[in-house]
């Protein structure tokens, strides 16, 4: 590939335009891999939610939907929306940043359910199970958490927020 074009003050404005174009034209279809059976592509999905969510806020109010039912590596989901949030452990920077209206709707939609936070708990504490497995069981600690997800929290949060 030959470039031909360099990018300055003048062709910097046509680059945004085609790049806004282009968005425009696949922002529909990126959504639809939040539902794809492949932990991988979901986790492509939720990038794509971060990244239209900074001017949308559609994509993370359809992550903060869908992430109840996620797996696997894809709960990172919830590491998304913690930046809709006043996260302390964050360090805010350009890069990383939502604008403070849309961070005030996502933030409005981010209640749970009790049964939501019991399938999220439980999800995250056994995300890595296969790998754990083996020296969870020897230990004793398997059981444990998993007791702990499906039974205290659900009963907990039961409590806490009614049912749903």
């Amino acid at each position: 590939m030959v470039v031909t074009e360099v990018l300055d003050d003048a062709s910097f404005v046509r680059f945004l335009n085609g790049v806004e174009a282009y968005l425009a034209a696949t922002a529909e279809s990126a959504h639809l891999l939040l539902v794809d059976s492949d932990d991988d592509l979901r986790r492509r999905g939720i990038f794509n939610c971060w990244t239209l969510g900074r001017r949308n806020l559609r994509p993370l109010i359809l992550l903060r939907r869908l992430l109840p039912w996620m797996t696997g590596r894809s709960l990172l989901g919830i590491a998304v929306l913690a930046h809709a949030t006043p996260h302390p452990d964050i360090f805010r920077t350009q890069r990383n940043w939502i604008p403070r209206l849309i961070e005030n709707e996502v933030r409005a939609a981010l209640r749970w359910s009790a049964d939501e936070l019991a399938t999220l708990v439980n999800a995250v504490e056994t995300m890595d199970a296969a790998a754990r497995i083996g020296s969870a069981v020897a230990s004793g600690r398997a059981f444990g958490r998993l007791w702990w997800s499906t039974r205290i929290c659900a009963r907990s949060c039961r409590a806490l927020y009614g049912s749903a």
